[in-house]
């Protein structure tokens, strides 16, 4: 039996295998331009569902695992907020399609996978729940059905030729799908609930700065596809996120040892010895990853993302090999983040998250219209360097 934390972390790692097995699906019937199309929307409709979202997930989880029977009035709240946000949220893309993308390829795709940014937070006030509960399993059920049924739907839409539209209407589909069994799981529990009316907005208000810094992280992540889309066409924002890929799914290696480390250094903050040796020990491992699979990109990359994704993502193997160097700052970027979360400063790291963030538009604004992939790729790299330097700068693995 899986531990509920393993079920998680299974969870993840599934729903990662399906995730890129869709981007390759797209990738092979719709080309460069179809997948460049495809996540430039998804590069806007992401962190505009974390603004949805709020960070109201993680007190949540705190507050109806400490008072079970508030568990219903507190998800009630929660989807109030989402609903008032999402909705408001969901009218802007639709709106402002035309002018966050270059294309009307990924207009329309944008335009049609705006309902996302209302139905996954939604969810997620669900899962929240679920966790609180100690249902992990549940959780990652969820997330992996969901996949599963978008990678079915998708392959039908684009077997019937519907191409990138029909491939978003997939994702909401499926996500659709996954509210309405996350709902009926949760009704059938059938637990007592105290029944009172609880205001959403005080929570909202507490959990805003963890969500600031989600996705000010969000942003950073998909700022290349976007500007690629932008300002060098879907083509070359097809070869960027394939290339891309393959990073997204090597950072969630790391990320499960961040999301460990977090309580432990949490734990640890009155121990500045034992602080410093479990931080160390975790920016060792994160470091010889790094390199691990910085090397192993310079290596393979031009052989293998054309065997994944066609002969005509053969560019993007060349962009990878470069991109690859992105993994260690990324991954030390986030361990250091984690230290300075774990002594109650998660402020500073949004700050310094907002200037790394800023530094790789600049360094997107001089590149990529010179020298388009590429020059996202270089951005990301130096983004990268950037947004470690800056939270390493200070000793971070030192609590106060």
């Amino acid at each position: 039996m899986f531990s509920g934390a393993a079920a998680l972390v299974a969870g993840n790692v599934v729903g990662a295998v399906l995730g890129f097995a869709i981007a390759v699906l797209i990738g092979r019937v719709a080309g460069e331009t179809g997948l460049g199309a495809y996540a430039a929307a998804a590069a806007w409709i992401f962190p505009v569902g974390l603004l949805v979202d709020a960070g109201v997930s993680a007190p949540l989880t705190r507050e109806a695992s400490a008072n079970p029977l508030r568990a219903g009035s507190l998800l009630r709240a929660a989807l109030r907020a989402r609903w008032v946000m999402g909705g408001a949220a969901m009218l802007s893309l639709f709106a402002l399609a035309p002018v966050l993308t270059g294309t009307p390829q990924a207009a329309d795709a944008l335009r049609w996978g705006a309902p996302l940014v209302l139905l996954n937070p939604a969810v997620s006030a669900y899962t929240a729940v679920f966790r609180a509960r100690r249902q992990m399993r549940r959780a990652a059920l969820l997330n992996v059905g969901m996949l599963a049924g978008q990678a079915a739907l998708t392959a039908l839409a684009l077997l019937a030729g519907w191409g990138v539209v029909g491939a978003v209407l997939a994702n909401v589909v499926s996500s659709a799908g996954q509210l309405v069994a996350a709902h009926l799981t949760y009704r059938r529990d059938n637990l007592p609930s105290d029944g009172a009316t609880v205001n959403p907005w005080p929570m909202v208000r507490v959990a805003w700065p963890f969500a600031l810094a989600a996705v000010l992280a969000a942003l950073q992540m998909r700022m290349g596809t976007a500007l690629s889309e932008i300002w060098a066409g879907a083509a070359a924002a097809g070869l960027y996120a394939a290339a891309y890929r393959f990073i997204e799914a090597a950072r969630l290696i790391p990320q499960a040892g961040f999301d460990a480390l977090l309580p432990t250094l949490s734990a640890l903050r009155d121990q500045p010895d034992a602080f410093t040796r479990q931080a160390r020990q975790m920016g060792v491992r994160v470091a010889l990853y790094g390199v691990a699979f910085g090397v192993g990109c310079w290596l393979l990359a031009d052989g293998f993302v054309p065997l994944a994704f066609g002969a005509d993502f053969a560019p993007a193997g060349e962009l990878l090999r470069g991109m690859g160097i992105a993994l260690l700052p990324m991954s030390m970027k986030y361990w250091a983040g984690v230290a300075w979360i774990a002594r109650g400063q998660e402020r500073r790291v949004t700050r310094l998250n907002a200037v790394g963030l800023v530094a790789q538009f600049i360094y997107s604004a001089l590149l990529i219209p010179a020298y388009g992939a590429s020059g996202a790729a270089i951005a990301l790299v130096l983004g990268e360097i950037t947004g470690a330097a800056l939270l390493l700068w200070g000793k971070p693995q030192t609590p106060r």
